[in-house]
């Protein structure tokens, strides 16, 4: 009983731990106006042309894709930057995904920022496996509105698990 005891605490505190190694990303570089955390073991790449923050977990079955909406096109028509934005994030998923549904949009806040969100799922044109997304608009600083689009598979979700909470609730203002 002590043994399994023992190894259960063991094996709960290694879980923790391995998911508490993040390092802090800050974006963009010269001037951060939010950060979010990921793990170390992760692979993050950084103002890449298209996208601001990639980040895949080491099997690849987690990913995060984070970049601005254009400040010009948000100033002049915000809900219409939001639509060419759904439409745009739409055109890079169906590159990947069938049989693609999202739910409702709802709004939630972390940490003081008001985010605009979405659950869907869909299917992979490669292999057919079923991908999980979420699709979010956030402003940190009440002017910049980024877009972040979270990918996963269930099997990628369990595996996982510590480290996606722990990244969703790093996401913070800059300092």
């Amino acid at each position: 009983m002590k043994k399994t005891l023992g190894l259960t605490v063991l094996l709960t505190l290694l879980g923790t731990a391995a998911a508490a190694f993040a390092r802090t990303y800050s974006y963009p570089v010269d001037r951060p106006t939010f950060s979010i955390d990921f793990p170390d073991a992760w692979n993050v790449e950084l103002n890449t042309k298209e996208v601001a923050i990639v980040a895949q977990s080491p099997d690849k079955e987690i990913e995060y894709d984070i970049w601005k909406l254009p400040n010009r096109e948000v100033k002049e028509d915000v809900k219409g930057a939001l639509n060419d934005a759904v439409k745009d994030v739409n055109e890079i998923i169906e590159q990947y995904v069938t049989d693609v549904s999202f739910g409702e949009w709802h709004p939630k806040t972390i940490r003081g920022m008001e985010f605009l969100w979405a659950e869907g799922q869909g299917k992979y044109k490669d292999g057919g496996q079923t991908v999980y997304m979420e699709v979010n608009f956030f402003s940190p600083d009440d002017r910049t509105i980024y877009v972040l689009v979270y990918w996963g598979t269930k099997e990628g979700e369990n595996r996982h698990k510590a480290a996606i909470e722990q990244i969703d609730k790093s996401i913070r203002k800059a300092q």
